[in-house]
């Protein structure tokens, strides 16, 4: 006998799994009730994409407007002053490398250096081994005496007295190295200030205010009554309760104090061969200035100071009753060194002239107090030869700004002009850019056009861009057209250039003022997008789940439907075959 059309009666059907009939019922019906879902979903799709459109447009008016602000004369970081480029042709070697800044004066420098600075060297005797224990045992100290202390002490009326720290242990920061230290004092906007300054006039870093571990090298303020001070490094002073005046490094009574630092304390052991005392050496703490380079060479121990200049001192000296050095052969019996040649071991400063201008210096390289704006190093074959360094403007890097600045510009309105339009597509449909209804973005992409093209009035001879050779072409976009006109207007009137670009750099950071930053319109659009996500992706979220309650009840239900549809045919089979039988 025929079956139900609605249902087989199958075995493999009899479970709890829906028939493919009643499977169809249950997609029929969630594709009806999923409708609100699907729209949900092509929401938060086209949102998706609102939201790229407006993080890929801030990147581009995020670039646009650092490229502006390197050219604005009122930003901090300004960036378009004039360089200078350097050259040096030497009578033989190169003699000196520099390096140029924009404060550097154009012109030619003649040098010729006579000797070169060096630090102090010294060794001991040759050793039989460099890599067996010594038997030597005992403490000594380099870079500085056995313990610190101060001699030559100058006072005033503000600065009464010196002091040296008692410990190791009250240093905060790393320990002065030796030399002369002054302190300077001034009186600014009615307060009385201080600072810690070296021979050569340089701030030193020092504890400031009294802190337990910040150090300053600015002016500060004399503590309130004056009383001790302890900058942190093993040198104390104390001031006048009040009455105090103003003294600086290279004026008369000035407050100033001949310093030694206490040398790095190396104890050796009679296992310790010559490559550990070295070791030892090389790991050692010494004071700022003060430290010791060690190496063996043929079995002897070499010092050197790590620093040059006439002021460095390796500072060895055997601590106590201890004679290491002595033994080693570094020291005699007197405490002086025993290898050591005055010619060829002692340390010095650079000598060296500037357009026969004597001059002389601790170090033979990154010297920047020497030619304004100019940082020069003696080469190691400098003795003896002259070279000339020639120093000229170098227009390279503020053309490079103006370039950033250009391809910045072309950059975003290339890509405000595709979003804000409308194209017409080839079947006689449109398409919309993400940015067609804004217009905002509209009136943007054309005042910044303006902004670039138009006259900008400044105290130069110039009032247009196309003066100094930079206008729009004819496809819109922004170029240095005449790179000769650029050229010879940076060369003949650097300062006009800066004051046109600065006038026209105000413009169009005027415009892109209200799209940009943390409070523009841009990254409002963003931040609402991501708020409408948020929620839409809540609402899909509530939505499936609802979703799956509904089918499973469906599922349920059909299934309970269909579980009565087979029992009633199971009993319609049966009485069918009881009626034939009895038949």
């Amino acid at each position: 006998m025929a079956t139900s059309s609605v249902y087989s009666t199958s075995s493999s059907n009899s479970t709890a799994q829906l028939s493919s009939y009643f499977e169809t019922l249950v997609r029929n019906v969630m594709t009806v009730e999923s409708q609100s879902l699907t729209r949900l979903t092509t929401q938060k799709d086209t949102i998706t994409l609102q939201k790229s459109a407006y993080t890929d447009l801030s990147a581009k008016l995020s670039a646009l407007n650092t490229a502006t602000k390197a050219m604005l004369k009122s930003d901090p970081f300004y960036s378009l002053a004039q360089g200078r480029k350097v050259s040096v042709s030497a009578s033989s070697g190169t003699v000196v490398t520099a390096n140029a800044g924009s404060a550097a004066m154009a012109g030619d420098y003649a040098i010729s250096v006579t000797q070169l600075a060096r630090g102090q060297k010294v060794r001991s005797a040759q050793q039989a081994y460099a890599d067996q224990a010594l038997g030597l045992s005992g403490t000594f100290a380099l870079g500085g005496a056995a313990e610190r202390s101060m001699t030559g002490e100058v006072t005033n009326e503000t600065v009464t007295g010196f002091a040296t720290a008692a410990s190791d242990s009250q240093l905060i920061g790393k320990e002065l190295g030796t030399g002369d230290y002054f302190v300077e004092t001034r009186e600014k906007d009615g307060a009385w200030q201080f600072r810690v300054v070296d021979s050569s006039g340089k701030a030193i870093d020092i504890v400031k205010n009294g802190s337990s571990s910040e150090m300053t090298s600015d002016w500060q303020q004399i503590p309130t009554d004056g009383g001790a001070y302890d900058t942190g490094r093993g040198l104390k002073f104390s001031f006048e309760a009040n009455g105090y005046s103003s003294y600086y490094r290279n004026t008369e009574n000035a407050a100033k104090v001949s310093y030694t630092a206490k040398g790095a304390s190396i104890t050796v052991e009679a296992s310790d061969t010559l490559n550990d005392i070295a070791d030892k050496i090389n790991k050692a703490t010494y004071g700022a200035g003060n430290e010791v380079a060690a190496s063996v060479v043929d079995r002897q121990l070499i010092l050197k100071t790590k620093n040059t200049g006439a002021n460095q001192s390796i500072g060895a000296v055997d601590v106590g009753t201890d004679t290491v050095l002595q033994q080693l052969g570094v020291l005699d019996a007197g405490g002086s060194y025993k290898n050591y040649n005055v010619e060829t071991d002692s340390a010095r400063n650079a000598i060296f002239t500037i357009d026969n201008l004597t001059i002389e210096r601790a170090s033979n390289s990154n010297l920047t107090d020497v030619i304004t704006g100019v940082s020069l190093s003696l080469t190691a074959d400098a003795e003896g030869k002259t070279a000339t360094i020639a120093v000229s403007e170098d227009n390279s890097s503020p053309k490079s700004y103006i370039n950033t600045f250009i391809t910045s510009f072309n950059s975003l309105q290339t890509y405000l002009k595709a979003k804000i339009s409308t194209t017409k597509n080839d079947d006689g449909t449109y398409t919309r850019g993400s940015f067609a209804g804004e217009t905002n973005f509209r009136a943007l992409n054309l005042e910044l056009y303006t902004a670039v093209s138009s006259d900008a009035k400044n105290e130069g001879g110039y009032l247009n861009l196309i003066d100094i050779g930079i206008e729009l072409k004819d496809d819109m976009s922004l170029a240095i057209t005449d790179s000769s006109k650029l050229e010879k207007a940076f060369n003949n009137n650097y300062a006009d250039v800066e004051s046109l670009i600065n006038a026209v750099m105000s413009k169009v950071d005027n415009k892109l003022s209200y799209n940009v930053g943390d409070n523009g319109y841009v990254k409002r659009a963003i931040d609402d997008a991501d708020n409408r996500l948020s929620s839409i992706q809540t609402r899909i979220t509530t939505q499936k789940s609802r979703l799956t309650v509904r089918e499973n009840s469906l599922r349920q239900q059909y299934l309970t439907m269909q579980a009565q549809i087979e029992s009633m045919q199971n009993d319609y089979s049966l009485m069918s075959s009881l009626l034939s039988y009895n038949a």
